[in-house]
């Protein structure tokens, strides 16, 4: 219980500290419709006959600006040909930075509503106490003196590749809290990263007094990654391209075994795969966009299969994967903010994997390249 207090404690007082550097005014976001008409006005030129009699001749238009291609009279005044007409590129307006839980705008400055703080920051206690009770249940309630446990390569990787993933979610859940309650984005990026990186850093502290369990010194290496990579997404260049992304599928479903010793579905490896998503769209130069889907990105991944049998493995996969923050529909705030969160599942696509078996005691193998039609499902050709 003295960690739920602590935490809830941390979560409220860091946004109504920020109080302190309140602005006199609020520095709202200006949006500015750029509107440009498809077809400037027509203009009615006349043309000289050689009786000098003055006839209206076709319609002239300005210089082209609209889908249709511009192709110049030919001498005898015929109708202008239009051969091919790419559509013209427009400047759509940028997404934000972060869509918040009630839409309201991501500040520059910090202006703190209490009441959204109050609420936001109340709803954030409340979930993370109940993620504390939870794993209290599943893997604390046997307890010793506090000890420290590196456990490395623990479970062929797929546990640090679970600590990165929760370090990074918690750090963006965080981040969202401090902004809709109306944190200005460098604080609250920055500020929601440590808030991440400190819930993960009581996990590992209940850890070292858990009987199975020991505070463990790469973990909390693999909880930094994780933070540091939402907030690098920010602040470093290239990087906001890199998203991280989890998906979970039964052992069984996938013709997997279930990890022997797994206490519950979070630490059942057998059954998470774990995904840095490259948005390719993002990084391709300006003359290749066009030729690439905006939502379409290309995703590496790796999971380790059947732990603690005999015939347990490390796979790696590169496959497709959909960025659905742009693929499906705006809509009311709510909806946008989730949108985010569905985004970091990563959903089934056409992959190819390959992998080695490993058995932990040094004996390790390469298996067969295997292609799937709807990766993790085997359906293979």
């Amino acid at each position: 219980m003295r960690f739920f207090v602590l935490n809830a404690l941390f979560a409220l007082s860091f946004c109504l500290a920020s109080t302190v550097r309140l602005t006199a005014s609020t520095r709202a976001f200006c949006h500015v419709a750029v509107c440009d008409s498809l077809v400037r006005p027509s203009t009615t030129s006349t043309i000289e006959t050689p009786g000098n009699v003055s006839e209206p001749a076709l319609p002239v238009t300005g210089a082209p600006t609209s889908a249709i291609a511009d192709i110049a009279p030919d001498s005898t005044n015929s109708e202008r040909k239009v051969l091919f007409a790419p559509l013209p590129t427009t400047q759509a307006p940028e997404r934000p930075y972060r869509y918040t839980f009630d839409g309201s705008p991501v500040r520059k400055t910090t202006q703190i509503d209490l009441t959204k703080a109050l609420i936001f920051g109340g709803g954030y206690t409340a979930a993370i106490a109940a993620a504390q009770y939870y794993q209290y249940q599943a893997f604390w309630s046997d307890r010793l003196s506090f000890r420290i446990i590196d456990d490395g390569d623990l479970e062929l990787g797929a546990d640090k590749g679970g600590h990165m993933f929760a370090g990074y979610f918690m750090s963006k859940f965080s981040t969202d809290v401090l902004l809709t309650a109306g944190v200005g984005e460098d604080l609250a990026t920055i500020g929601g990263g440590l808030m991440g990186l400190g819930y993960q850093f009581f996990v590992e502290v209940q850890d070292g007094y858990g009987k199975g369990w020991g505070f463990s010194p790469s973990d909390m290496v693999a909880n930094t990654i994780g933070a540091g990579l939402h907030i690098a997404q920010r602040y470093v260049p290239g990087v906001k391209y890199v998203k991280m992304k989890a998906d979970f599928y039964p052992a069984p479903w996938i013709g997997e075994k279930t990890r022997k010793n797994a206490a519950s579905p979070i630490d059942d490896y057998s059954a998470w795969t774990w995904w840095l998503s490259l948005d390719v769209h993002g990084i391709l130069p300006e003359a290749a966009k066009p030729y690439w889907p905006s939502w379409l990105n290309l995703a590496f991944g790796y999971a380790s299969r059947s732990l603690e049998w005999e015939q347990q493995s490390r796979r790696y996969i590169i496959s497709l994967d959909y960025d659905l923050e742009k693929l499906l529909p705006d809509g009311a705030p709510l909806w946008n903010w989730f949108k985010q969160y569905l985004n970091i599942l990563k959903l089934p696509a056409p992959a190819i994997e390959f992998g080695v078996l490993d058995d932990g005691k040094g004996n390790v193998r390469p298996m067969p390249v295997r292609a799937y039609v709807i990766f993790p499902f085997k359906f293979p050709f």
